[in-house]
């Protein structure tokens, strides 16, 4: 199987969009949520814990947080907040905060 990695790539896979980095390279703009937006993204997840089953949450909850963000936030800094942001922005916080529930034998989250 060959190397598909993206090393000497400009672009993320998933870019909409470039910034120049200080050294040259262009690279995509990162999405920055305030304080305020992360309580409201975890305090969206904990109503949504419920409906989300044993298996952790699916990518339309993810979905749903983003656009609640972009509702309650009109201004927002940084890239813009995706169903994608939001499923990396949980798998940091989860994995800062609950290391032992992201063990491969127990998915608590």
């Amino acid at each position: 199987m060959s190397d598909k990695s993206s090393t000497g790539s400009s672009h993320s896979l998933r870019s909409r969009g470039t910034i120049e980095a200080a050294s040259g390279v262009s690279r995509r703009a990162p999405a920055i949520l305030s304080k305020a937006e992360e309580t409201a993204f975890l305090e969206f997840l904990l109503k949504a814990l419920p409906s989300s089953g044993g298996g952790g949450f699916k990518m339309p909850t993810f979905n749903q947080a983003a656009t609640n963000l972009k509702e309650k936030f009109k201004q927002q800094r940084g890239a813009e907040k995706t169903g994608a942001v939001c499923k990396n922005k949980w798998t940091a916080v989860r994995l800062v905060n609950f290391p032992a529930a992201t063990d491969a034998h127990h998915v608590f989250l």
